[in-house]
């Protein structure tokens, strides 16, 4: 989404470094945002709400599917979803900022050399 944000901000035609600058993290945050957490906002307040039984469909729809909750309600799935948003977005950065100074590290070692 990096990209989209710049091509967007370019459009916007700043005068200024910092209105750029400004504009372009507003844009990528909110992207990033909506990327991480729309699935957590569908399960909290749409999943199951547009619940039809099958033998209301007829053959036109009969190939549409509608998602419904557990009886016990959308929570368990909810929090499922964002321990798995948080774990793996903490994982995902360790491992890019692990790798990140090991090559940094490599290439100042190979350079000394």
């Amino acid at each position: 989404y990096y990209w989209i944000a710049r091509k967007l901000t370019d459009l916007e035609l700043h005068k200024y470094q910092s209105k750029y600058d400004d504009s372009l993290t507003i844009k990528i945050y909110l992207f990033q945002f909506v990327n991480f957490y729309s699935s957590l906002f569908y399960i909290a307040f749409f999943k199951g709400r547009f619940f039809a039984y099958p033998s209301k469909y007829n053959t036109s729809s009969s190939g549409s599917f509608t998602e419904q909750c557990d009886p016990a309600g959308c929570l368990v799935e909810l929090s499922i979803q964002f321990i798995i948003i948080m774990i793996g977005k903490q994982i995902i950065n360790n491992l890019i900022e692990f790798f990140y100074a090991m090559r940094r590290t490599l290439t100042r070692m190979c350079f000394k050399r």
